[in-house]
């Protein structure tokens, strides 16, 4: 989980939410932008319903995009699509 949270907007990222969450069996090239194209990323929202009760979505007092998972981990990102992908894995991890 902590090396989720340290990764950065890029097709490694995009790689592990295709294969992790989406269950796609692709390589770089064949990905979308989900981590950094919030039009790619609401197909991982879709799948992987992580924006759901008792899940949260917020943009906290400093501009970041919050998830609230129900584990109560809070995940902070300057991007929306960034901090949905990184949350999508970890809800996914868990299973």
């Amino acid at each position: 989980m902590m090396n989720v949270l340290k990764m950065k907007v890029g097709k490694e990222l995009d790689l592990m939410v295709a294969q992790q969450v989406m269950g796609w069996n692709v390589d770089h090239h064949d990905i979308p932008d989900f981590s950094s194209d919030i039009k790619d990323v609401w197909a991982v929202v879709e799948k992987s319903r992580v924006l759901q009760f008792p899940n949260k979505f917020f943009k906290d007092s400093q501009g970041n995009w919050c998830v609230e998972l129900d584990s109560g981990l809070v995940i902070k990102e300057k991007s929306a699509a960034l901090v949905i992908c990184k949350a999508a894995l970890i809800k996914n991890s868990k299973r």
